[in-house]
């Protein structure tokens, strides 16, 4: 399915906001949020967490990304390969990440390929807006959408500033909404 694109269209006028809006705000404080996330049932449970590597203004997770490693979760991270991602798994920050498509770092190719998840999963998703619906504004691109549709297992906790939720985001048949919303407060 080929997801349009177009600046003028209504989520293209949310980002240019929610862009805009980021600009301005000042970078949060990470303390609790990190104790919040890493105390929640979603985290404790979780034998695997599917993250990301921050670019722009996204909230950092390498944190929590060190501390799922160090407690034995399972790390998958979106990697690019063939026109579209997968999920590869790390077992290192340092030593397996490198600078992939879009300038983004993801898994060393040589990093195993997720085949499954298991329901436990925990998927920590970035986006540049949500609304309590729990439907996201991504970057255009309908990567974590077609991701998710891969690999429908797990619970999804979207991950934002206060300044990016919004009452309404209009919501494509292709999007799929995250279960939960996450802030640094």
């Amino acid at each position: 399915m080929t997801i349009p694109r177009s600046d003028n269209s209504p989520k293209g006028l949310l980002r240019q906001m929610i862009r805009e809006r980021l600009a301005t705000d000042p970078a949060p404080s990470l303390e609790a949020f990190h104790e919040t996330l890493l105390a929640s049932p979603l985290f404790q449970r979780a034998d695997t967490l599917v993250g990301y590597i921050a670019i722009q203004q996204e909230i950092p997770l390498d944190f929590i990304l060190k501390t799922a490693l160090q407690a034995g979760k399972k790390l998958l991270l979106p990697r690019f390969c063939c026109k579209e991602y997968t999920l590869a798994e790390i077992r290192s920050l340092e030593d397996d990440l490198v600078l992939g498509h879009f300038r983004i770092p993801e898994p060393r190719e040589d990093c195993p390929v997720a085949a499954e998840l298991s329901p436990d999963a925990l998927w920590l998703i970035p986006g540049l807006a949500f609304d309590s619906q729990g439907h996201r504004l991504g970057r255009g691109g309908g990567f974590y959408d077609r991701l998710r549709q891969k690999f429908p297992q797990g619970t999804a906790l979207g991950i934002c500033r206060e300044c990016q939720l919004l009452p309404d985001i209009p919501a494509d048949p292709w999007d799929l909404p995250v279960h939960a919303l996450l802030t640094p407060t």
